[in-house]
Parts: C-alpha cells; sequence; structure tokens
C-alpha cells in the first residue's frame, strides 16, 4: 500500500458544475491544488472565468471553464459536445449545481417546482447520461470513474426553512445517486452523493451572521464546514482510496443530523431574530458567549413589561407581522417572474437595501449638514457631505461651479422645489407637453383643468413635437419663448425616446431671458456613465430621481450653478447665480421638513457604484438592449421585424414608445393583456391622442431587465411577447364589444367594459399559456439580491 498514491489525484479530468462559486467553488480548488485538470461549469460565464484565472494562478493543476445554463438542455447537450472536443475521456463528474426556492406553504408556487426539480435532480440524471460515453472512456475495474452528486442534509430530515421542492429534490437526488451505482457500476462507474450540511458559502453568510453561533451549538463538531471539509471529501471518493466506495450517502455536517438540537435551536433563534440589521438594538449587543435565545431568556426575567417591549422589538418581520411578510413575498415572486418593462423602475442593489434599512432611519436631522436643528448628527453630516461629493463626482462637476441638495423625497416635489426657488408665483414656465412626451410635474393642464399643481402655482405653456417626426420641434419651442417670454424652460421628458439637444435648449433659454431646466430623472443614470450626452454644460439647474436608470434608491436630488451666470452687457458687472441659497431654503424649511437620512445614506451607495466600470458596462448593454426591443418591434415584416410603428422611428435612450393605433387597439387595453400574461409596461399617449385615459400608445424600456441580465436576443423575444399580447387584445377586444353589447351594456366599447370582459384572464386559453411560458422564462434570471434565485 503505498500512502504517496492513495489519494493522488493528479492528472485527473474532472467537471464540476456549478463551480464558479459557493461549495462548487471549494471543491474546484481542492481538485487544483492536488494537481486536477478541472472543468468549471455555471449559468455565470464571467464568474467561470474568473474562478479559472483565480485558481490557475494557484495551481499545480489547472482550472478551464465551459459555461452553461443547465435549466436548458439545449446548453446541457452543448456542454457535452464542447467537453468531447476537449478531452477524450472524464474521470470524475462532480454534479453540485443547483438552485433553491423558499415560500410559504401557501404561497409555493408551482414553477418553484419546475425549477429546483429541473435543476437539482432532472439535470444530474441529463448530465450524467450524456456525459457517460466520456466516464467509460478509460474507465476499468480498478480504477473507475466517479459521479459524485452534491445533496444535503435538509434531504436527509425535515428542514427549518419552508423550501419544499429544494428538500424534496435533495431527497430525490440521494436516491438517485444509488440507483445510478447500481446501474452503472457495471460500467465501472461510481456513484456517491454527499449529504452537506452547512458550510461556510455565500449563500449561507447571512444566515451564519444571523444564527451562526446557534447553529454550531447544535453542531456536535462545533463548528460550520470549511473549504477543506468538502474538498478532501470529494479527493477521498475521487482517489483510490474510494474506489469501492459505490452507492453510499455521506452526511457531511459535523454530526448535526445525528445530533438533533441543530434545528430545534436554530427555530428558536429564528423566532427570536434580533433585528441587527435594523439597527433596533445595535447599542446593546448580546453576549458572543450564549445564543441569543439564551440571551433574551435572562433578560426577559427582569418584568413582563420588559419582555413584551424587548419581543415586540426583536421580533423579525416574519414573526411580528406575517401578514405585512407575506404580502411581501408576494411581491418578491411578482418581481422575479415578471418581466418587467417600465421604464422608470429598476431593480437596485444589496448593498443599497441594506442602507435602506440601516440605523440612519432612526434620527431626526431638519436642516444641513453643520447646521441643525437637533443634536447627534455627527454621522449624519457625514453621510450626506458624503452623499454630496459624490453627487457631484458622479457627473463630473466641479464643486466651485455646482452644488447638490440631495434631500428631495422624491423627483416631482424636488421640481416643485426648485420652480419655486427661481419663480414667484404666476411667473412664466414652459414644458414638453404630457401627451407628446413630457411629464406632469412640468405644468400639465387642459383646456378646462389644471392636472398639475405646478399649472395652478404657476403660468405654463407647452411646447410639442414635430408630429410627422416625432421629434422635438425646436423652431416652435423658440417661436413660442420669444412671444411668451417664460422665465424658465424645462429641458426633459418621461417618454420621448430620442436625445435631447440641450445646446439648442441653451440657446433659446439665452435668447428668451429663461433658466434653462434641466430634468434627467429617465436618463441620469446613462449621463453618469457617459453613454449619452449631459446637461450639465448648458444647464442652470439639474433635476434626477435616483431610482430609474441610476438604480439607487428612491429619492432625489437638485443641482444647481454656481459662480457668474452672465455679463451685464451695459455695466460689464459679472451677474453672480444666486440659486444656492434659494434652492437649499425652499426644500428645507420650505416645502420639507427631516429629511430621509436612511434614503440619502443608501444615495451615496448608489452614487459610488456609479462610478464604475460594471456601471458603465450595464449603461452601454440598456441601450443595445433598447435598440435591439426597437428594431425587433418596428422592422417591417419584409425585414424580419414586426412592423409596428415606432414614435420618432427609433430610440437612442432606455425606452421604446410605439404607437398602436394602426393595430386598432389602445395602450389601455394591450397594458391590461401584458400584465395578465406576466409583462409590466405602461400605456403611454402618443402625438395625435386626445384623451389621456384612453392613450394610444405604450411605452417600453430596458433598465430592469438588463440588471437580471438580458441580451439583445432575449428583448428579441420580449418583442415577440409583446406581439402575441396585442394579437390577443385584439381578438378579446371584438369579442368583448360583441359581448357587452349584447348585454345592454353602456358603452360597450368602453376600457372598463373591456377589462370587465377579460378579468383576470383565467378563462382565455392563449393568455394561460403564454403567461406560464414567461413565469417559467423569466424566473430563470436571478433578482439581484437574492441569494435562493
Amino acid at each position: 500500500m503505498n500512502r504517496s498514491t492513495l489519494f493522488d489525484v493528479t492528472g485527473k479530468v474532472v467537471l464540476v458544475t456549478g463551480g464558479a462559486k459557493g461549495i462548487g467553488r471549494m471543491i474546484s480548488e481542492g481538485y487544483v491544488a492536488n494537481g486536477a485538470k478541472v472543468y468549471i461549469s455555471s449559468r455565470d460565464a464571467k464568474a467561470c472565468d474568473k474562478a479559472c484565472a483565480e485558481l490557475n494562478a494557484l495551481g499545480p493543476g489547472s482550472a478551464h471553464a465551459i459555461p452553461a445554463d443547465f435549466y436548458k438542455l439545449e446548453d446541457c447537450k452543448r456542454l457535452a459536445e464542447e467537453f468531447k472536443k476537449r478531452e477524450d475521456h472524464l474521470d470524475i463528474l462532480v454534479n453540485n449545481s443547483g438552485s433553491n426556492w423558499g415560500a410559504s406553504f401557501d404561497e409555493y408556487p408551482d414553477a418553484a417546482w419546475t425549477r429546483v426539480l429541473t435543476l437539482n435532480l432532472h439535470r444530474v440524471f441529463t448530465i450524467t447520461q450524456l456525459l457517460t460515453p466520456s466516464l467509460e472512456a478509460k474507465a476499468t475495474q480498478d480504477t473507475p470513474s466517479r459521479i459524485i452528486n452534491i445533496g444535503s442534509v435538509d434531504g436527509l430530515r425535515v428542514p427549518t426553512l419552508e423550501t419544499f421542492a429544494y428538500s424534496s429534490s435533495k431527497a430525490g437526488l440521494h436516491h438517485l445517486s444509488r440507483v445510478l451505482a447500481n446501474h452503472l457500476g457495471k460500467r465501472s462507474i461510481t456513484s456517491n452523493v454527499i449529504a452537506c450540511g452547512p458550510f461556510e458559502s455565500k449563500m449561507m453568510a447571512q444566515t451564519l451572521k444571523d444564527f451562526g453561533e446557534t447553529i454550531k451549538s447544535g453542531i456536535p463538531l462545533g463548528r460550520i464546514g470549511s473549504p477543506e471539509d468538502v474538498a478532501g471529501t470529494c479527493l477521498f471518493l475521487s482517489s483510490r482510496a474510494g474506489s469501492y466506495v459505490n452507492g453510499a450517502t455521506i452526511t457531511l455536517d459535523g454530526g448535526s443530523v445525528i445530533g438533533g438540537t441543530y434545528i430545534g435551536l436554530l427555530r428558536i433563534a429564528m423566532s427570536l431574530k434580533l433585528a441587527s440589521r435594523l439597527g433596533a438594538v445595535a447599542s446593546r449587543p448580546f453576549p458572543r458567549t450564549a445564543p441569543a435565545s439564551v440571551a433574551f431568556a435572562r433578560r426577559a426575567k427582569s418584568s413582563r413589561s420588559a419582555e413584551g417591549q424587548q419581543k415586540l422589538l426583536t421580533l423579525d418581520l416574519e414573526h411580528g407581522d406575517p401578514q405585512v411578510y407575506d404580502i411581501l413575498q408576494k411581491e418578491k415572486r411578482r418581481q422575479k417572474h415578471f418581466i418587467n418593462l417600465i421604464p422608470s423602475e429598476n431593480f437596485t442593489s444589496q448593498a443599497v437595501l441594506d442602507a435602506l434599512g440601516s440605523v440612519m432611519q432612526n434620527k431626526y436631522s431638519e436642516g444641513y449638514p453643520g447646521a441643525r436643528y437637533y443634536g447627534g448628527n455627527e454621522f449624519i453630516d457625514q453621510a450626506e457631505v458624503l452623499c454630496q461629493n459624490r453627487a457631484l463626482e458622479t457627473f463630473g462637476l466641479d464643486p466651485a461651479e455646482w452644488g447638490v441638495n440631495v434631500q428631495p423625497l422624491s423627483g416631482s416635489p424636488a421640481n416643485l422645489h426648485a420652480y419655486s426657488a427661481v419663480l414667484d408665483v404666476h411667473d412664466r414656465l414652459m414644458g414638453l407637453d404630457l401627451p407628446h412626451g413630457g411629464h406632469l410635474s412640468h405644468g400639465y393642464q387642459t383646456p378646462t383643468k389644471k392636472i398639475s399643481a405646478i399649472s395652478k402655482y404657476f403660468e405654463t405653456l407647452p411646447y410639442r413635437l414635430n408630429e410627422e417626426t416625432g421629434l422635438i420641434d425646436y423652431e416652435k419651442l423658440e417661436e413660442l419663448a420669444m412671444l411668451y417670454r417664460p422665465k424658465l424652460i424645462v429641458a426633459g421628458t418621461s417618454a420621448y425616446s430620442r436625445l435631447l439637444d440641450y445646446k439648442r435648449f441653451r440657446q433659446i433659454a439665452d435668447k428668451a431671458g429663461a433658466y434653462l431646466f434641466s430634468d434627467m430623472a429617465h436618463v441620469s443614470g446613462l449621463v453618469a456613465a457617459g453613454v449619452i450626452p449631459s446637461p450639465f454644460p448648458f444647464s442652470d439647474v439639474v433635476t434626477t430621481t435616483t431610482h430609474k436608470s441610476l438604480r439607487g434608491p428612491r429619492g432625489a436630488m437638485i443641482f444647481y450653478r454656481k459662480g457668474v451666470r452672465k455679463v451685464d452687457p451695459k455695466t460689464k458687472k459679472e451677474v453672480m447665480y444666486d440659486l444656492e441659497d434659494k434652492i437649499n431654503s425652499s426644500v428645507f424649511p420650505g416645502h420639507q421638513g427631516g429629511p430621509h437620512n436612511h434614503t440619502i445614506t443608501a444615495l451615496a451607495v448608489a452614487l459610488k457604484q456609479a462610478q464604475s466600470p460594471e456601471f458603465k458596462a450595464y449603461q452601454e448593454n440598456v441601450l443595445v438592449n433598447a435598440q435591439a426591443l426597437a428594431k425587433r418591434l418596428g422592422d417591417s415584416k419584409d425585414k424580419g421585424g414586426l412592423g409596428y410603428t415606432i414614435v420618432s422611428g427609433g430610440t437612442d435612450n432606455h425606452l421604446v414608445l410605439i404607437d398602436l393605433k394602426p393595430q386598432g387597439v389602445d395602450g389601455a387595453r394591450v397594458e391590461r393583456i401584458l400584465e395578465l400574461v406576466g409583462v409590466a409596461s405602461n400605456k403611454n399617449t402618443v402625438p395625435g391622442d386626445k384623451s389621456a385615459l384612453k392613450p394610444g400608445g405604450l411605452r417600453m424600456g430596458t433598465p430592469a431587465m438588463t440588471t437580471r441580465g438580458f441580451t439583445p436576443e432575449d428583448f428579441s423575444r420580449v418583442a415577440d411577447i409583446v406581439n402575441r399580447a396585442v394579437t390577443i387584445t385584439q381578438r378579446l377586444d371584438k369579442e368583448a364589444l360583441e359581448a357587452q353589447t349584447e348585454k345592454g351594456r353602456k358603452n360597450p366599447g368602453s376600457v372598463k367594459a373591456f377589462l370587465e370582459f377579460v378579468g383576470e384572464g383565467d378563462g382565455q386559453t392563449e393568455i394561460v399559456q403564454l403567461r406560464s411560458e414567461v413565469e417559467e422564462w423569466v424566473g430563470t434570471f436571478a433578482l439581484p439580491w437574492d441569494s435562493t434565485a
């Protein structure tokens, strides 16, 4: 017996699915460190490349990437073919790729079973079946090839969390491993499964942070699993030492299953979970030497009153308010399984969400840094100043020439605050007309009603598009401005897919003697990344929301000029900007009280992210995806498109606006059918519309789904889904009119009558089928902050 070769895997060819992250990465590193040639595969191609680069730097073995989405059968087949091109045999197959899905029993969806069972069980069989010829190629009775399946202790017991499909899939995997051992053993291939307990992986990070000590106390060995533990077990099963092991389930959990206390303690700890991330009791941490449940119990002895208060403050949302928690879980599921095409929405990052749910929300801080009306604002001041500095840095602004207020609560109030700073009541402003792509807060009114409060406080006159081109009519704007003489002109849009000519706006504003006010709420992320022109070189005031393309929390910013505004032509004296005090005073105390410090802090985080190369790449993808969506929708059918009318003929930014009037339907009806099939879009007025309640257009944007990983090909598929929804709408519109007419309903052709006829769409086969397709497809794209996705 030679100890030097007993555990040797030098030169072995290994394939690890899901090998770029977590336990899979631990396993891959173990093989590379011991001289094996490892192929790493996962859906995330960048993660594969990164893992391979890091492992190759460690050696002495090597790592090679073959990315694949194991949910897709065609990707599994492609993986097998690619592997066979590179290698004439396979010594070891580690099936680690998988998925989890948590939801309450009453809300656990069919889609969870489909996805989790497919990835965790079905595709293990698929990959094994496809690669069996490679496993057989050089296998012998003495040196069999190995299949190692990564299971879970949740497949051996009733799990703590409500992950019904996950635990069931792992139990099934354990049995499948035994079936494969019996069947493939005859071909000199062994099959074993490792039932892993808690490990120091990214997926477990938050659980270990919250309940690490409790979990450890329930494990006989008293610790969490390490990379060496799982890698070592795989090395044993892969070496000569493990060549006679076949059909085994190796429980790798430090004894938690046999210990029997881990689950009970974890359930207790979860029910009493400290709200440390919310900072509720951050100033009185529990002793590290005792589990949270024990520390809680000790303090509870002091008095029933104290016990009740402590319970009220330390219960997490799931246990403290199950009703609200249930609503949040439903909304989370909706977001995951909906295609979000609303241009003004996005998915923010985990870091931003962490800041939003932080102790910063507890502090009142009326005023500004260094001049507050309350004490205890030292760190609040630091956060706000940091946010201001990052805001200027993100847009490349000189602090000597620009200032910024980061306290506005959202975009429309920010516009009101800024208008009020430079305009007196009944002063004049001009903004793009709402039906032509403007925004309510730019002063929209009808001939009979002042819709926006802005039009009540100030006199407003809209400028419009050239209805033949769908572009802003700058000549007409200039003509109107010279007649109307506004004090302020707004350069901003909410449904305009072309770039704004800020230089032309500046020329018109100067000629009319007006301030140029740029509202870049929709495109500020694109501006920050430098992928579209900036309004700052030409503007006096710039406002933006922070949650759209900028991908931050829900808030707003007002940027204002400082220094010299102009030189008086008569006196030759410099006229200085006086916007700083006016705008700051308009925000507080003019319109707001205390700022939302948690939002400002979260905005600081988002602004740091907006300065990264990754953010610029994301914004470039937003543009490419919008162009792909517009091309598929707008190209003529003889060129492979769908033949829709794109307002302005295309897109230069993040959104696409289509005119549905040629299809004989309106945006309100199509919006509803899209919602029923799992697509969030929004009806929108287009040039020529007579009613904002029955608009002829549909507005769609790419920021949200680009965040989730959609590519141009995916957006082409989205266009096809939209087209199918329009076709369904056309058919149902006719059926609704006939049915409602037969019933003698008043206004049978109204949108309301149509919506009543369609209902929830459950009786419409086309809607149900398309809804199922969308839900299954989009569910394969992870939410950025969902570790179970």
